[in-house]
């Protein structure tokens, strides 16, 4: 049987026009993301990754940590990724490409 490493727990679509998660739900980061549960054997708590910004990740013991900690991971990939002049991808960039 075949089982996730990390079960899926959600996953939060792009800002668009007609229905801006961000007024509803204001402490999430502004990039959609994947958060899964890490095993004990991991540590416990959960993971959270962008998938539009490369190895953009963090963790935390509990859901609302783990936002926060993500947050400061998408400033600071977005933050060093204008110190080296790279490009930065625009929210949902990778779900284009799907």
């Amino acid at each position: 049987m075949n089982e996730l490493k990390y079960p899926f727990l959600m996953s939060i679509l792009p800002l668009n026009e007609e229905d801006s998660y961000l007024t509803r739900f204001p402490s999430l980061p502004q990039y959609p993301f994947l958060m899964s549960i890490l095993p004990p054997e991991e540590g416990g708590g959960y993971l959270i990754e962008f998938h539009d910004l490369s190895g953009c990740m963090s963790d935390g013991e509990m859901i609302e940590e783990t936002i926060e900690n993500g947050k400061d991971a998408v400033f600071c990939w977005i933050e060093t990724a204008k110190e080296f002049g790279d490009e930065i991808p625009q929210p949902g960039s990778a779900n284009a490409s799907i």
